[in-house]
């Protein structure tokens, strides 16, 4: 019987050691299209607002919006928007025209899901970190196609584990095709 209870604690410890969190990115794959930074929605998403961000100087943490919308978008699997460009059922708050990708940015969108319920997603990105022809998780993580992630390991509490999609949500050529953004906005 105390041999019972000993493998028994054994396999306790084990797992419980074993077990760890994994945080699964936001379901969005970012690309650069002509010089436009671009964002794919990887599962169907209802979007009410955007940020554009930028350090306001008063500490490494501290970010100011310079650029925002708000509204009400639904958008499919494998839809793709300019960041700080229209969307449909968005409208730009922030008038003024201004340089959005010419430092270190931050990009936030509230979202919601039939599945996964209402959070905010968001990115950080460095002056030329999204590159064309690439795709990243929004977490600095390459993606050898877009709108996939890694599965959870086994044991760990893993968040934000959204489906994984196939199909056109996975095509490694972006279907956005570039407009001119307003004077400023490059």
């Amino acid at each position: 019987m105390k041999r019972i209870a000993v493998v028994i604690v054994a396999v306790l410890i084990a797992t419980g050691l074993s077990a760890c969190d994994q945080f699964i990115p936001d379901p969005l794959a970012y690309t650069l299209v002509d010089g436009q930074p671009v964002v794919r929605i990887c599962v169907p998403l209802t979007i009410t607002q955007q940020r554009i961000s930028h350090n306001s100087g008063n500490g490494p943490t501290e970010f100011e919006v310079v650029w925002s919308s708000s509204g009400l978008a639904e958008l499919p699997v494998g839809a793709e928007l300019a960041l700080g460009g229209p969307v449909e059922g968005l409208t730009i708050d922030t008038p003024d025209a201004v340089d959005l990708f010419d430092e270190i940015f931050r990009f936030e969108m509230e979202v919601s899901n039939e599945e996964g319920g209402e959070w905010s997603t968001f990115a950080f990105f460095q002056p030329g970190e999204i590159k064309e022809g690439e795709w990243s998780d929004g977490q600095e993580g390459e993606l050898a196609a877009p709108c996939t992630h890694e599965e959870c390991v086994q044991f760990a509490a893993c968040h934000n584990n959204w489906p994984q999609p196939s199909g056109d949500a996975t095509r490694s050529e972006p279907t956005f095709v570039p407009s001119p953004l307003p004077t400023g906005q490059n």
